[in-house]
């Protein structure tokens, strides 16, 4: 299965999202369930404000909400791989 490369590219910067978020969120606390909460909160925010207010708003373009939960999978795949080393540690 071939994914778009506007697709990808969204993923990415979930990924990004939520990585980022953990490392700033690393200085507050270190629940695990607390990092992961606030990298997803992040994620879905900046996704978000990027399809309703960039593209509709600022390009006058079309909001795509598959951008949106490509953003997200990206920050849940984070999530997932951290859970994970944990798990098997």
């Amino acid at each position: 299965m071939k994914i778009a490369r506007d697709k990808q590219l969204h993923f990415y910067a979930g990924v990004i999202i939520s990585i980022l978020s953990i490392v700033v969120g690393v200085f507050f606390t270190q629940n695990v369930v607390i990092l992961m909460s606030i990298a997803m909160f992040f994620t879905a925010l900046v996704g978000g404000a990027k399809e309703l207010i960039y593209d509709k708003y600022i390009v006058k373009g079309i909001p795509d909400w598959w951008d949106f939960w490509w953003t997200l999978f990206g920050g849940i795949a984070v999530c997932l791989l951290i859970l994970t080393k944990i798990i098997l540690m």
